[in-house]
């Protein structure tokens, strides 16, 4: 089964959906041939294959994961479940997560994670997000011990239109965002992109520090496509990603 977005295919696995994907490609492979200089004309399109809990997205060779705000989904439906989970996380990283010194931990190149890193709907400060992304590595989640945050692009700027990074490819260039507008969703779950009534928007936190200053790091806001930083103890989202390949294998 395919559904056309406007950036992009987006396709749900089955047996005879993919024989037959991998069928149509063998017969057009001689015609092919014959269209490489219109094709070479024409813009790449994004492709997402849906694989259960996993978004493979061809364009970056990146698998995100399809629930874009797992960390409350984990946190269950209970004030017990909640406590687990922090607790768990906070365990795994030995109470720690490395850090590029600053204001906040009194120039040591570490973070004492605690509770209030945390807090319940998915939220995390910088540190908290770290924390997470490792503890899905530790547990080997999905199979997985390559999780991370994006990286903010080589030469990253404030400002709409960013698409040197994962998160502003992902909005501009495969889901058909547009700037001051909220990330669609695609094939993706939990996409957030509310302001709350105090205009708080909803943002994503990159894995990356701002250079100039260490007491800030990358976000992006998917409520309107603004890149930006802000402090490390805010409070944001987190959406992990891992490599990915630029095919999937035909099972």
């Amino acid at each position: 089964m395919t559904r056309t977005y406007q950036h992009g295919r987006i396709h749900h696995f089955n047996f005879w959906g993919k024989v037959m994907k991998h069928a149509k490609q063998w017969l057009a492979a001689g015609l092919a041939l014959g269209m490489t200089s219109l094709n070479a004309s024409m813009p790449a399109q994004a492709e997402f294959f849906v694989q259960g809990v996993d978004v493979l997205d061809t364009d970056q060779n990146v698998i995100w994961m399809r629930d874009a705000n797992l960390l409350n989904t984990l946190e269950g439906t209970t004030t017990g479940s909640y406590n687990t989970l922090i607790a768990a996380i906070i365990s795994t990283n030995k109470g720690t997560v490395a850090d590029t010194p600053d204001y906040f931990d009194g120039g040591s190149k570490k973070h004492t994670l605690t509770a209030a890193d945390f807090k319940a709907g998915g939220f995390a400060d910088y540190w908290g997000a770290i924390a997470f992304v490792k503890y899905l590595n530790f547990i080997r989640y999905r199979g997985s011990n390559k999780w991370t945050l994006p990286e903010v692009g080589r030469d990253a700027s404030l400002g709409y239109s960013q698409t040197g990074d994962a998160y502003g490819a992902l909005l501009y260039n495969e889901l058909g965002g547009i700037a001051t507008g909220p990330m669609p969703s695609g094939p993706f779950l939990n996409v957030q992109t509310a302001v709350d009534d105090s205009g708080d928007y909803s943002a994503y936190w990159f894995a990356s520090t701002y250079t100039p200053n260490a007491n800030y790091a990358w976000n992006f806001c998917s409520s309107n496509g603004f890149q930006w930083f802000s402090r490390k103890d805010f409070m944001m989202y987190v959406w992990p990603a891992r490599p990915g390949k630029t095919e999937p294998a035909l099972d």
